[in-house]
């Protein structure tokens, strides 16, 4: 007659996700070249906080995958900053997992992923 149901893994749905990533984009942080990274955690750490908080508790992978957009957009914003960084993507990424294994205190997310 019916299948059985297997399983059930809770995590951030698909729709939660991408108001999330619609969220991040709107904060174009990627533009704000005049703050320093300690200035953008304090900035967007809270509302960070608040989804690590929420979205964690079950499924930390798919939250840590919707994190690595934030990133992203951290890493564009470097290249912004740092003319060193411009035009050399690979050179901003390990920069910036550099600063994330050093302080992971800085955003809420880092410290699920290197603590």
């Amino acid at each position: 007659m019916g299948q059985f149901f297997v399983g059930f893994n809770p995590a951030i749905s698909t729709k939660a996700a991408k108001r999330i990533r619609l969220v991040m984009r709107r904060w174009k942080v990627q533009l704000r070249s005049d703050l320093s990274l300690e200035e953008l955690s304090q900035a967007y750490s809270r509302v960070i906080r608040g989804w690590v908080n929420y979205y964690s508790i079950f499924a930390q992978y798919k939250l840590l995958d919707l994190m690595g957009y934030f990133d992203r957009r951290l890493v564009r914003w470097a290249k912004q900053k740092f003319k060193s960084l411009k035009h050399r993507q690979g050179r901003a990424n390990k920069w910036l997992t550099k600063i994330a294994k050093k302080e992971p205190n800085l955003f809420p997310h880092w410290q699920l992923k290197y603590q």
